[in-house]
């Protein structure tokens, strides 16, 4: 949208420099004034406003139409480069367009631009058309899509702003069913489980919105609007999604409901999600519980421990010198290590050889005590007017405190031990909730592996006959999408670089890698080029949109050749406005 608007203003540029290029047409023969015209003309007091001249406008000026030229060329540049540095996706806008009741229109879903970097189309000329169906909110009603999908809308299921919509509304309705259709949707179809970077294979996604007068509307809480479609695939490995567009990335929601030709249901996995949002199998949701109980019961014991610590109480230890010893009325408050006993002396250690008789014989106008090791040794800072001294002492207590002061002690030390040994215990249960739950998420992963090969396997020998259907329930307009996450791929990584087929460099944001065996879509950044990964015993085709909107294509033939570390991937150009959707279906999904 910002490159055409660039493009747009280009244009007008030009052509206004067309315009003043243009010679005047002058008249030189034409007819005299008769003079009946002049008499009607004869005020003369108008000829005082002919005393300031008129200034011509600077669009005349003689050197307006080369600066316009510069102007314009300058405008392209910068155009082209803001393009090139600053593609982004496209705004949501309804077209105001006539919808016809159940059939396609031309009316699209709503697009996004740079304020909405979720959804990024890849292309402006190729995109999925929306159709469009209006309903009586009051009545509600069902729709068929013209590929056999079933939408049901239950009654009074809409409100805007808190309140219930009346009377018709429209609902616009896109489906992406392949690679293509999800490629041009520009979706984003990245998964993050347990660290794990994962891409989801689609059994089929839709875009659902709902507009009143243009206005979008929302669906009522407690109501659902019910989406059945069509698909091939029967398995169990295909969870329920929507998509938030406001974090980047999909939000669990259960799963779909599975139906054979005989009503059959298929019996599925159930996923939970832990305080982060990732999701695993139910075969991990115990692990994952214990795991944090033992951490949090771990974290408690911790902070137990270190309040004991910082509590620790007086150790007992008897008189040496009573002749180094001072009674200090001390605010326990300061020294709550002290706050048991009704008694406490200090006596000057013996080792301190600061300490003199002469001390007791000093008027001390002030004096500080300070902790240097809690409950066992202090600073007692002495100050009088013409000295300052700092002792080091220990508290001792009286005879009848003492045996107090054990008790307490003894107590201390009975209570730390347990808190310690608890909490070397629960240390040791939580490594093993760990590695049990490293191991669960092993075999969860081998289960995952498993029934994808096996699906493979199944597909690729055509065996399913009967129709499956997949039915959901959309309780918010926005993108919801039948999904199971699989791995990057592996086997091979180049340093890669893109050219034309005439070795003219290609300038890419983006490229697409489409394996012929799964209906995913791998995206590569231009900051992920120096690693693109594929597996070359898959049938591989790379896709990628060059910034004037044409379509760049490696075919499948070709990564055969595809043999060095670094590798230059020459690409075939095909013009999107030459190209439609079910071409570029034909060139992409040949098989």
């Amino acid at each position: 949208m910002q490159r055409l608007k660039f493009i747009a203003l280009y244009l007008e540029l030009n052509e206004a420099y067309k315009l003043l290029s243009m010679k005047r047409k002058v008249n030189i023969n034409r007819p005299l004034i008769s003079s009946e015209e002049i008499a009607k003309t004869k005020d003369f007091t108008k000829l005082s406003n002919l005393a300031t001249p008129t200034a011509i406008p600077f669009y005349k000026t003689i050197w307006f139409a080369p600066s316009l030229v510069g102007v314009s060329l300058l405008v392209a540049f910068a155009a082209f480069q803001y393009i090139k540095t600053n593609k982004k996706p496209i705004q949501l806008v309804a077209e105001k367009k006539e919808i016809t009741k159940g059939k396609t229109s031309s009316v699209q879903i709503p697009r996004y631009d740079e304020d909405t970097p979720c959804i990024n189309p890849p292309s402006e000329h190729l995109f999925i058309e929306a159709t469009s169906f209006t309903v009586n909110s009051n009545e509600g009603g069902e729709f068929s899509h013209p590929s056999g999908t079933i939408i049901e809308i239950p009654k009074n299921a809409f409100e805007k702003d808190g309140i219930s919509v009346q009377g018709d509304v429209e609902i616009k309705y896109k489906e992406f069913k392949d690679q293509v259709d999800i490629l041009l949707s520009g979706i984003p179809m990245h998964y993050d489980s347990a660290g794990n970077e994962y891409v989801l294979e689609s059994a089929g996604m839709v875009q659902i919105f709902g507009f009143q007068n243009n206005i979008p509307i929302q669906i009522k809480k407690g109501k659902a609007i019910n989406i059945s479609f069509n698909t091939e695939d029967k398995s169990n490995r295909f969870n329920l999604y929507e998509l938030d567009t406001n974090f980047n990335n999909w939000k669990y929601k259960g799963k779909p409901e599975v139906k054979i030709s005989k009503n059959e249901r298929i019996n599925d996995y159930v996923l939970v999600e832990d305080n982060v949002g990732n999701q695993f199998y139910d075969s991990t949701s115990n692990f994952l519980l214990e795991k944090k109980q033992l951490k949090d019961a771990l974290l408690l014991v911790k902070e137990d421990i270190a309040e004991l610590k910082s509590k620790k109480p007086l150790e007992v230890t008897a008189s040496k010198n009573k002749d180094r010893q001072f009674n200090l009325d001390i605010d326990k408050e300061e020294f709550p290590e002290l706050n048991d006993f009704s008694e406490v002396v200090f006596e000057v250690l013996e080792e301190d050889e600061n300490f003199s008789p002469k001390v007791y014989d000093i008027e001390w106008k002030n004096l500080i005590l300070k902790e240097k090791i809690p409950g066992k040794v202090y600073f007692l800072n002495l100050y009088s007017k013409s000295k300052d001294l700092t002792l080091l002492v220990r508290p001792v207590l009286t005879e009848s405190d003492q045996l107090k002061a054990e008790e307490i002690f003894e107590n201390y030390t009975k209570k730390l031990s347990e808190k310690i040994e608890n909490e070397i215990l629960l240390q040791k249960r939580l490594d093993q909730a760990k590695l049990n739950y490293k191991l669960a998420l092993k075999k969860q992963e081998e289960k995952r592996e498993y029934e994808e090969k096996k699906f493979q396997h199944i597909a690729k020998q055509k065996k399913f006959k009967d129709a499956v259907v997949r039915t959901f329930k959309v309780l918010n307009f926005g993108t919801w999408n039948c999904d199971s996450p699989i791995r990057q791929p592996k086997g091979k990584s180049v340093e890669a670089s893109f050219s034309s087929l005439a070795g003219v460099p290609l300038t890419l944001a983006v490229v697409y890698l489409i394996q012929n065996d799964k209906n995913a879509i791998f995206t590569f950044k231009d900051s992920q080029f120096d690693n693109l990964m594929f597996n070359p015993r898959e049938t591989n085709t790379l896709v990628g949109f060059t910034l004037d909107d044409q379509i760049a294509i490696f075919r499948p033939e070709e990564f055969k050749k595809v043999n060095q570390k670094k590798f230059e991937f020459k690409m075939e150009i095909k013009k999107t406005v030459d190209c439609s959707i079910d071409k570029l279906k034909k060139i992409i999904l040949a098989r």
